[in-house]
Parts: structure tokens; sequence; C-alpha cells
């Protein structure tokens, strides 16, 4: 299936109301306490955003039969993008969260359009291997305006993805017109 699909409907299917959109999570193993920051790539199972109070678990997702990327199981949790980059690889490692379900209630990136310059941004792993991101923009884009290019790359310098809706919702398409799209570059901090 041709990137370009997969991004497109990428920013179609993260605002949908439904939420039982079928992706792979890892499993539901509770996260050491402390952690190691690493240099390298890590398969994430965590985020952690202390200035906007977000804490949440990772799922693994692929693409629906329709070549959406899959929304994650749990309202609360956040999707990775796993046909992409890993945190820590060359390119851009995608991780996509509800703004709300159209209907009022929190999702998990409802306060995302908070992050300013500077935030960090500590993604982990399942051993406690940490890497450490630094937001350095943010940026709104209408629904089909958004440059995949700068969001779904697979090689290149080392980028942190986080996307959510924006704008206003559209009750015919369950959707908002808009995408929040957060960037953050790597601290590669060793204790």
């Amino acid at each position: 299936m041709p990137l370009a699909v997969i991004i497109a409907t990428l920013f179609i299917s993260i605002g949908a109301v439904d939420l039982a959109t079928g992706g792979s999570s890892i499993p539901s193993t509770s996260v050491q306490t402390e952690s190691r920051t690493v240099v390298g790539e890590i398969l994430p199972s965590q985020i952690r955003i202390p200035a906007l109070g977000i804490i949440t678990q990772v799922e693994h997702v692929g693409v629906t039969e329709q070549g959406r990327m899959q929304a994650s199981k749990r309202f609360e949790n956040v999707a990775w993008y796993a046909l992409g980059s890993r945190p820590g690889s060359s390119g851009s490692a995608v991780f996509a969260g509800h703004l709300d379900n159209g209907l009022g209630m929190p999702g998990v990136f409802a306060h995302l359009g908070k992050a300013t310059e500077g935030d960090r941004i500590y993604v982990r792993d399942i051993h406690g291997l940490e890497k450490v991101y630094e937001v350095v923009r943010t940026a709104s884009y209408g629904l089909y305006d958004a440059p995949s290019e700068d969001i779904f790359r697979t090689s290149g310098e080392e980028v942190l993805v986080l996307i959510t809706c924006d704008g206003k919702w559209v009750a015919s398409d369950k959707t908002y017109d808009r995408r929040l799209v957060v960037f953050a570059k790597p601290l590669n901090l060793i204790p």
C-alpha cells in the first residue's frame, strides 16, 4: 500500500469516534519505576510528558484493511506506528492519541495543544531503557494538508512526532477538521 494512502487516512482515522479499531498492543506489563537513558533505538511501551501530566501506555499498531493507521484499542493509550521508525533510530517515530471521543470525554492527548518548546518527552521500554526528547515545534494542519514527508520519514534525522485532533468537530465525518502535530528532537542524555 502506498505510503501516501496510509498518511492521508491516518489523519482521518485519529478523530474517528469508533475506538474499537483493531491494533496489536504490547502486553500489559508494568514498566519499571527506575529508568536508564540510552542512545540507540528502543521498542516503546510508555510515554511520559510531565509538563502536561501525561503518563500512558503505548500500543504497537499497523494499518487497517482500509489503509488507515490503527487507533489504540484503549482510549487512554497512544498508538505507535510500528511499520515506521522506532524511537532512537533515524526517521520519525510517530505516536497518535485521541483528543476526545467527539462528545467531550477527554482522550490521552486532550492537553497536547499546551505543549511548548522545551517540554521534555520520555519514551520508555519494558526494561526501563528510556529515550528523552525535547519539543522543538508544534503545528496545526488541515485534515488533508499535513506535510507527510516531514511527519512519516523513515530516514534522516531522528525525530519524535505526536499527533492528535485539532480544530472543529465535523459530526458528519466523525472527525475533527485539523490535526495538531508536535515535533521533538532527541536529547541523548547519558547519566
